[in-house]
């Protein structure tokens, strides 16, 4: 192999493992709902093609939640519940939330919540997942 080749190779090595060493973000957004002033629970559905997940955890935008808990639904039919039992403020975020098991599939997400009907705006609430 000539020098000019082997400079290549080593470059793209270089960029290679640079853009897999990079640490960015490892949470990914599966979904937001605003929360409704009359129900107490909300869904968030999350297909197979989002991957596998080992953590949760929700953000408030616009007002405050009270969670009470959040039930994980997996692939293969079981359920995970997770209690919270705290509230969260606009720009807060829950605790993370790790889910038992190896990473899973997550089918979809119901959470229970107490929002304030007296609030002049809808919360926003958004899950993310960990792979």
């Amino acid at each position: 192999m000539n020098t000019s080749l082997l400079t290549i190779l080593a470059i793209c090595c270089t960029l290679t493992t640079t853009a897999f060493t990079t640490s960015s973000d490892p949470w990914v957004k599966l979904g937001s709902r605003k929360a409704n002033m009359k129900a107490d629970q909300d869904e968030i559905l999350v297909t197979g093609a989002k991957g596998t997940f080992n953590a949760l955890k929700l953000t408030v935008e616009e007002t405050g939640v009270m969670f009470h808990r959040v039930v994980v639904h997996y692939r293969n039919g079981t359920r995970e519940v997770l209690d919270i039992r705290h509230r969260i403020e606009a720009g807060g975020e829950t605790r993370v939330l790790n889910l038992k098991g190896r990473n899973r599939i997550i089918r979809r997400v119901v959470f229970h919540y107490q929002s304030n009907p007296l609030a002049d705006k809808k919360a926003k609430i958004t899950l993310y997942g960990r792979h």
